[in-house]
């Protein structure tokens, strides 16, 4: 009864949700003063669900299932249109507003953990040149996209986006952007969060830790063995494992005689020139202070390790004191990080991610925001019942989220029937009618061969 609730309620709030942005059609529209002014037959309602509840057919066949094989679908044209009328932030608008009507999970009273990770997606063969990067083995290049996003562990609902091309990828400024356009987060009880990030490798820069400590969060990156090496800076790093809190003052300047502190010349770290610090401009003579702390724990080894004789080691960079936080709760709170991985292949290869249905960037962005919006939904819906152990039940039960996005899936389509069928009449299926809108004359004679298109296969064959 209490799974039935669930899915009742984020069935009501996703489209309370929808509904809330459609409502406000002007801060959807690329022009305000005539898109979505009339109703056709596909309205701002309808269009942002279809962007939600793609499955795994043609957009043709989408537009068809979703209206009932009525043969009153609109054309892949029509929607094609409608769509180019949208905003990039039209999807992203859903998705926030969405999430704010659920409640935070908050770490110890007083974290709300966030995960951050990037991650690859393979588009249609397209002449983007944002998107077009390497070569296979027969000399073509392909087209992908990199989206970084934000993973809220405890609710287990991705948080945000930002959506680049893979040949202008830039996890680190990607990264400064998730941090300071993360909204503020409360508890249930009302009281401020503070957000803790756990990042891997690839997000740990002078300038990501520059932008947390500006905005005040709290964090736990992994470093590599040569960041560990500049930040100890002059100073040895200590042999095996450690726990030590240090003093860094960054600066542009080299003149000795513009620092406050010449006399400890250890503690100041030259930023050159071209890297990139926010918070001193370049030619600047200001200083700015950071206090880290560093933790170097030993990895077990495992089976796949190739060469025995080499360490294993994991460097953990924080700003939480070692007074209040041990190095044993700092790597067990890292660990959690795996779970955005894991909750990736949930996202690719499950909701659908991994295969958008348009070529086009910006496009296959919006479509990726509403896998995220679906995942969320299923996710929410899921997680609190297939994680607990039932009643007379000696072990918990495991989430199957390929059941549950289905099962959601359907609900959610549903729903927009029965909107449809309110809207338009009832119809009766038409089958004949509507494969006839999806055919071709056949035409007789043909003595030339066939245009040659993309070698490079299309997984379902998307063309818009």
């Amino acid at each position: 009864m209490k799974s039935k609730k669930l899915e009742r309620r984020a069935l009501k709030r996703l489209a309370a949700a929808v509904a809330l942005v459609a409502s406000v059609p002007e801060a959807c529209a690329r022009d305000p003063d005539r898109d979505f002014t009339r109703t056709r037959k596909i309205p701002l309602y309808t269009l942002l669900y279809i962007m939600i509840t793609w499955a795994w057919d043609t957009i043709g066949i989408e537009l068809e299932d979703i209206d009932g094989w009525t043969g009153g679908a609109p054309t892949v044209s029509a929607f094609c249109q409608q769509r180019a009328k949208l905003r990039d932030d039209a999807m992203p608008r859903v998705h926030s507003t969405f999430l704010a009507m659920w409640d935070q999970q908050p770490l110890m009273g007083r974290f709300v953990l966030y995960g951050v990770d990037g991650t690859d997606v393979q588009l249609q063969p397209s002449s983007d040149e944002r998107t077009r990067v390497g070569s296979g083995k027969g000399g073509s290049e392909h087209n992908e996209a990199h989206p970084t996003m934000v993973y809220d562990i405890k609710r287990r609902t991705f948080q945000d986006m930002v959506w680049e091309g893979s040949k202008e990828q830039d996890e680190y400024a990607a990264f400064c952007r998730l941090i300071d356009r993360t909204p503020p987060a409360f508890a249930p009880d009302g009281t401020r969060l503070v957000p803790l990030w756990l990042g891997d490798r690839g997000f740990l820069s002078y300038n990501t830790l520059c932008h947390l400590f500006e905005a005040g969060h709290s964090f736990i990156l992994r470093a590599t063995d040569d960041m560990v090496g500049k930040l100890f800076g002059e100073e040895d790093v200590p042999e095996g494992c450690f726990d030590v809190t240090i003093e860094r003052m960054f600066v542009r300047t080299e003149c000795l005689s513009a620092r406050s502190r010449p006399d400890e010349p250890e503690i100041y770290k030259h930023v050159k020139s071209k890297t990139r610090f926010d918070a001193i401009a370049r030619g600047s003579r200001a200083e700015y202070t950071m206090t880290l702390r560093i933790v170097r724990r030993q990895l077990p080894r495992t089976d796949k390790d190739r060469n025995d004789s080499r360490d294993r080691w994991l460097n953990l960079v924080t700003n939480l004191p070692a007074w209040e936080f041990r190095a044993k709760w700092l790597v067990r709170t890292y660990k959690r990080r795996w779970r955005h991985e894991v909750n990736y292949n949930h996202l690719k290869h499950v909701v659908g991610l991994e295969n958008p249905k348009t070529r086009d960037l910006d496009r296959a962005g919006m479509e990726a925001w509403g896998r995220i919006i679906l995942y969320n939904c299923c996710s929410l819906a899921t997680t609190r019942i297939l994680s607990k152990r039932g009643r007379g039940k000696k072990l918990k039960r495991a989430r199957n989220l390929t059941h549950a996005f289905k099962g959601m899936l359907r609900k959610i389509r549903r729903k927009v029937r029965k909107r449809l069928g309110r809207a338009r009449g009832k119809r009766k299926m038409d089958l004949e009618w509507a494969c006839s809108r999806h055919t071709h004359a056949v035409i007789g004679g043909r003595h030339y061969d066939r245009r040659k298109r993309n070698k490079s296969p299309a997984s379902r064959g998307y063309r818009h």
